[in-house]
C-alpha cells in the first residue's frame, strides 16, 4: 500500500477524491494506532508525500498524535514535521479545544518550528495551569483564542477555580508576554454549567491591564466578551487593531463606543453585542460623535430602540455597510430614512413568522452603503416603507405580499423595478407550518389574488421581476445549480398576478419588461401563460442566473458575524 504512493504526485492526495482514497488513508490511520501501540516499524511511512500526511493528521485525534510522538521521537521528526500538521490546537471546526495541560505542554514542545494557532476551552483549576504554560509560548503564537469557563459558584469556588484572584493574575501573566507575532486574540468569560453549550457569562468579569500595552504590535482582530475593557490610557496593545468584537450581555453603554473608537484608530470593522444601547443618564445629555475615519463596517446585535440615537456614537455617514440585526421597532426605519434620505433600492424579507429584514442601499457618489437591519417581532410591511420616499427599486419575498398581518402596501409613486424573491425549498419545509405554498401543489398558484385584495398603486412602475436568491444551496456546496434547485412558476400566474394585483401608469399602459429570473416555466399551457403577459408588456426575459442587485444574497439574513471575523 505504501509503495504505490512512494514517488505519487503531492498534488494527488490535497483532497479526498474517492472513496477509495478515503478507505486507504482510514488504513493508514489504523497502522499509526498500531505503531504507537505495538511498537510496528514505522519506516515505510517516511516516504510518503507531504500531502498525504496532512490527510492523515485530519483523521488522529490528539491522544492518538500525542502517543505516536511519545512512542518514537524518529517517527515524529520525520513523518510529522510539517507546517500543516503542527500548527493548530484546536478542535476540527477550530472551535475552543478543552485539553489536559499535560497534553497542552507536550503539543507545544512537538511543534517547536512552527507558529501556533490556539483556541482553548479552559475550565476550572486547569485554567491556572494552561495559563503558565502558555505565557512561555505565547511568543511563537499567532492566533489565541480563549473561553475561560468556571463550573463553579462564587460561594464555592475553589482558590484555583476563575473566581479566585490568583487565576486572573495568570491571565495577565499571559497578556504581557511579547507576542510579536500575535494576529488575532478572542477573550470570552463564558457559563459552564452545560460546557457543550456554553454562552458569555451574564456578569462581565474584571480584569487589571496595567501592563497590556504594546506587547502584541501585529494584533489586527480582537473580540471581548463578558470581560470588560480597560481605561484608553492601558489600551496600548489594540491601538493597530483594525477588527474589533466587544459583547455585553447587559448593555452597550455611549462611554463604551467612544471608548473604543478612541482607543482603536486604526478600526475598520467594529462589532457590537449586547441587550441594548444603554439609555443617556439624562434626557439633556448629549454624546459627542467620536472620530474614527478608517472606520467602514458597524455591525450591531441588540434591541435597537432609535437608530437615531446610535447615530449620535457612530459616524454613520462615512459607512460602507452598517448592520443592525437581533430586533427593532417601526421607528427604526423612520430613523433610518432621516440618516440615509438617498436611499434608492431596498430588499425587505423575512427571517422567521415574526421577523422583518430591511437592507437599504443608500447610495451616495461612487461608494454604496449597505444598511442591513432585522425588524421586530411583526413588524408590519407598511412600516417599514412607509418612512421612504423615493425607492426606485424594491426586492422583497413573495409572502410579504400575501401576509395579512403585514397590511396593504403603501402607495410607491416613484418605485420602477419591482423584484419578488420566491423562497428555497428549504425555506418551504421550514414554514410550511405558517403557510407558505407549497412549490409541489400545482392547485396553488402563485402570489393568488383575491378579489378583496386592493391593488398594488405604484404609478412609476417599468420592470416586474422574479427570482431566487443568488446565492443558492448549490453554490454553498461547489455544485453547479441544477433545475432542481430552483423553484418552477406558471406564466399564467404571474399574468393574474401583475393584471390584479398591480396598477400602473395611466390606463393601458404596458411594463417595459418582466423579467423571470434564476427560476424554470412550469406551464401546462405555456402558450396561453406566454400571450397574457405579452399583451402587457414590451419584453419577456428569461435569466439563467438570478441578478445579485435585484435579488441579493442570503448574507442579508439575520446572522452573528463574529465566527467569520475571528476564525482559526
Amino acid at each position: 500500500m505504501f509503495s504505490v504512493w512512494h514517488n505519487a504526485d503531492a498534488a494527488r492526495f490535497s483532497a479526498d477524491t474517492s472513496a477509495l482514497m478515503a478507505y486507504t488513508l482510514q488504513m493508514v490511520v489504523t497502522v499509526l494506532r498500531e505503531v504507537s501501540r505495538n511498537s510496528i516499524p514505522a519506516h515505510p511511512l517516511c516516504r510518503l508525500p507531504r500531502a498525504v500526511l496532512c490527510n492523515i493528521r485530519a483523521r488522529l485525534t490528539l491522544p492518538d498524535i500525542l502517543a505516536l510522538a511519545r512512542s518514537s521521537a524518529g517517527l515524529y521528526y520525520v513523518v510529522f514535521y510539517s507546517p500543516e500538521i503542527w500548527t493548530n490546537i484546536s478542535t476540527p471546526s477550530g472551535e475552543p479545544l478543552l485539553i489536559h495541560s499535560s497534553d497542552l505542554q507536550a503539543y507545544i514542545d512537538y511543534s517547536v518550528a512552527e507558529p501556533l494557532r490556539v483556541s482553548l476551552l479552559s475550565i476550572g483549576d486547569v485554567f491556572c495551569a494552561q495559563m503558565l504554560i502558555l505565557a512561555g509560548a505565547l511568543p511563537r503564537v499567532t492566533t489565541l483564542h480563549l473561553d475561560c469557563c468556571d463550573v463553579f459558584d462564587e460561594s464555592s469556588a475553589p482558590p484555583g477555580s476563575l473566581h479566585g484572584s490568583n487565576t486572573w493574575s495568570r491571565l495577565l501573566d499571559v497578556l504581557t508576554e511579547p507576542a510579536p507575532h500575535l494576529t488575532s486574540l478572542r477573550l470570552q468569560y463564558v457559563l459552564g454549567h452545560l460546557i457543550d453549550l456554553r454562552y458569555p457569562s451574564i456578569t462581565p468579569v474584571e480584569i487589571d491591564y496595567p501592563l497590556f500595552g504594546g506587547v502584541a504590535p501585529q494584533l489586527r482582530r480582537c473580540r471581548l466578551a463578558s470581560i470588560r475593557l480597560p481605561a484608553t490610557s492601558l489600551c496600548g496593545a489594540f491601538r493597530d487593531v483594525t477588527m474589533f468584537s466587544y459583547y455585553n450581555t447587559n448593555e452597550i453603554s455611549p462611554s463604551v463606543i467612544a471608548l473604543i473608537l478612541e482607543a482603536m484608530p486604526r478600526l475598520q470593522v467594529l462589532e457590537l453585542e449586547g441587550f441594548q444601547v444603554a439609555p443617556p443618564e439624562s434626557n439633556n445629555e448629549q454624546h459627542e460623535e467620536a472620530q474614527c475615519a478608517s472606520l467602514r463596517v458597524v455591525m450591531c446585535s441588540f434591541i435597537l430602540l432609535s437608530a437615531e440615537q446610535l447615530s449620535h456614537m457612530l459616524p454613520f455617514e462615512q459607512l460602507q455597510e452598517l448592520w443592525l440585526v437581533g430586533g427593532g421597532t417601526p421607528s427604526v426605519f423612520t430613523d433610518l430614512a432621516k440618516l440615509y434620505p438617498g436611499t434608492s433600492r431596498m430588499w425587505l424579507g423575512r427571517t422567521n413568522a415574526g421577523g422583518l429584514v430591511g437592507s437599504l442601499d443608500a447610495g451616495r457618489g461612487v461608494s454604496a452603503h449597505k444598511v442591513v437591519c432585522n425588524g421586530g417581532e411583526f413588524m408590519r410591511l407598511d412600516a417599514a416603507l412607509a418612512p421612504f420616499a423615493s425607492i426606485t427599486s424594491l426586492s422583497l419575498d413573495e409572502h410579504l405580499l400575501r401576509d395579512c398581518a403585514s397590511g396593504p402596501p403603501p402607495p410607491m409613486p416613484t418605485l420602477i423595478y419591482l423584484c419578488v424573491r420566491l423562497a428555497s425549498l428549504s425555506e418551504f419545509a421550514a414554514m410550511a407550518a405558517f403557510g407558505w405554498r407549497n412549490p409541489m401543489d400545482e392547485a396553488y398558484g402563485f402570489l393568488v389574488v383575491g378579489h378583496e385584495d386592493t391593488p398594488w398603486d405604484l404609478p412609476a412602475l417599468r420592470e416586474v421581476r422574479i427570482g431566487v436568491p443568488a446565492q443558492t444551496d448549490a453554490c454553498n456546496s461547489g455544485r453547479r445549480a441544477s433545475r432542481a434547485d430552483y423553484m418552477g412558476i406558471a406564466l399564467h400566474d404571474v399574468a393574474r398576478w401583475i393584471d390584479c394585483g398591480l396598477r400602473f401608469g395611466p390606463p393601458g399602459a404596458k411594463l417595459d419588461a418582466v423579467v423571470l429570473s434564476g427560476v424554470w416555466v412550469a406551464d401546462l399551457d405555456f402558450c396561453a401563460g406566454w400571450n397574457a403577459l405579452t399583451e402587457e408588456t414590451v419584453h419577456i426575459l428569461l435569466e439563467e442566473e438570478s441578478d445579485p442587485r435585484y435579488f441579493p444574497t442570503d448574507d442579508m439574513r439575520y446572522q452573528t458575524r463574529s465566527a467569520s471575523l475571528f476564525t482559526t
